[in-house]
């Protein structure tokens, strides 16, 4: 029995040791090898302290396999945390930086083997606790702000036509104070489910739909409309910022760019 343990301990001893290996097998790079000729460069010690280090360089650490896996470990564990704790805005960013860098390192990953992102299922959790993808749509939030946009329009000429001819206009008011608060929501949503550079897009793509609509007039009134209720805390139907104010149309029929002037 001695012999046989003997024997069967050399031989796993024997498939480890290099000079054991096949030529080709001696030639093949190691993975960390294999990924630093890929990957932009990067040096960090083993002794690193990678909570002193920004999110991006913690990301950058957990999808890499050419530093010190301690390190590693470490900035996946503290990216895991933070994926597990943060609130929307943060997750954005937080999506947005790993979709950075895999762009940049995915490519260098070694294959059947596990980078410290994959093995500690921060994708997974990431995937769990994100927005739905139609939430963290431009277009969604774009069609949300414009069409309360469009009602408040349409609203304020319905008030000055109805007023020219004495008649009461307080249902007319009352669906605009909702059309505005629909307004709020919008920008409120838009705020909490885009990156900030989205959603200054967005708001901006409003403005030029509005414009591209209705005229020079409307397009402004919704740039001003959208910063009011960006400074809002919140949003209530009885506490809904007023709109700014705009100057009634004209009787006439509204045939040109202007009528909202």
């Amino acid at each position: 029995m001695f012999l046989l343990i003997t024997a069967a301990l050399a031989a796993a001893c024997s498939t480890l040791d290099p000079r054991h290996l096949s030529a080709s097998e001696q030639r093949q790079p190691r993975c960390s090898d294999k990924f630093a000729a890929c990957a932009p460069p990067a040096s960090y010690e083993a002794t690193v302290d990678a909570s002193r280090l920004e999110l991006r360089k913690q990301i950058q650490l957990a999808l890499r396999m050419d530093v010190p896996e301690n390190v590693s470990s470490d900035a996946a564990a503290l990216v895991l945390r933070r994926a597990e704790k943060a609130d929307v805005p943060a997750l954005l960013e937080l999506a947005s930086l790993y979709e950075d860098e895999w762009a940049i390192l995915g490519k260098c990953q070694c294959k059947g083997e596990e980078n410290q992102w994959d093995k500690k299922r921060i994708g997974a959790v990431l995937a769990k606790r994100l927005p739905s993808a139609e939430l963290r749509s431009p277009k969604l939030w774009e069609d949300r702000m414009a069409a309360p946009l469009a009602a408040i329009r349409d609203l304020k000429h319905q008030m000055a036509m109805r007023g020219l001819s004495g008649g009461a206009t307080d249902d007319l008011e009352a669906a605009q104070r909702k059309a505005d608060l629909e307004l709020c929501e919008a920008v409120h949503g838009a705020r909490t489910y885009l990156l900030p550079d989205t959603y200054r897009d967005t708001a901006l793509a409003v403005h030029r739909r509005r414009d591209q609509e209705a005229g020079p007039a409307a397009g402004e009134f919704a740039a001003t409309a959208i910063q009011i209720h960006e400074k809002a805390k919140g949003c209530t139907l009885a506490a809904a910022p007023a709109p700014p104010k705009q100057a009634a149309p004209s009787t006439a029929a509204p045939d040109d760019e202007d009528e909202d002037r």
